[in-house]
């Protein structure tokens, strides 16, 4: 007989051991780390059987909650990044993330699930490429007035106000 449905039920604790990593995995240094997902909102929102009928938010701010349990921080939607963290230990994790109830959401809404190695800090170049920033000290064309940091060269649009140039 099948398990019922939403699990195997109360008194059944499932055991979710990761696979091995590839053995490379154990040679990673212990520097700046990040994970980055994407996940199927359909298959999160949907009502069964196509999906899990369960707010998209939900699940997020569970994700969320895991990885800031484990140290990490949110830099950016669905990317979070944590200092001083081998790269094995970014794996388990990733592998965690498998937890997140109900159990199986995200196994299956899970479209990319990808860490990456920040080396170095100059490769996150945020502030650099933001107007008035290194990479954008100054304006490539009419934006709009409220937009443009008081340090950046620009002058009133002529037909506009509410636009510089």
């Amino acid at each position: 007989m099948p398990p019922p449905p939403g699990g195997p039920g109360p008194n059944v604790q499932l055991v979710q051991a990761p696979m091995p990593p590839a053995a490379f995995i154990f040679l990673l240094p212990i520097d700046e780390w990040g994970i980055a997902f994407d996940l199927s909102t359909r298959i999160m929102q949907d009502p069964p059987p196509d999906g899990w009928g369960v707010n998209r938010s939900t699940i997020y701010a569970r994700i969320a909650r895991e990885l800031r349990r484990h140290g990490y921080y949110h830099a950016q939607y669905s990317v979070y990044n944590r200092q001083n963290v081998s790269g094995l230990g970014v794996y388990l994790d990733m592998c965690a993330l498998r937890a997140i109830e109900p159990a199986g959401i995200f196994s299956t809404a899970v479209r990319r699930l990808q860490m990456f190695h920040i080396d170095h800090h100059t490769m996150i170049v945020t502030n650099e490429m933001r107007l008035g920033g290194n990479l954008a000290t100054h304006l490539t064309g009419t934006t709009p007035a409220n937009l443009v940091p008081n340090h950046v060269p620009s002058a009133p649009h002529p037909l506009d106000p509410n636009w510089c140039w």
